[in-house]
């Protein structure tokens, strides 16, 4: 599931032509089959208290590094 889901977070950031930072929501129905929910082109990234920063967290970055590779892009 998890490979699948990075798949169509790809897809959105190609599609929606994304920059920089972003985050994908879902939502899996019943049956087990995800669907975006939204597309947030600009998420919260306050440490401790977002999502996208609590993901980050678990993929094994941490906050200073996560704004580092944002402003690395700009």
């Amino acid at each position: 599931m998890l490979k699948e889901l990075e798949e169509i977070s790809m897809e959105c950031w190609r599609e929606f032509s994304l920059k920089g930072y972003a985050r994908v929501d879902f939502r899996i129905d019943r049956e087990g089959r995800p669907w975006v929910l939204e597309i947030n082109s600009n998420p919260c990234i306050t440490p401790g208290g977002s999502g996208f920063i609590n993901s980050a967290l678990q993929g094994g970055l941490d906050f200073k590094a996560v704004i580092e590779r944002i402003i690395s892009e700009v």
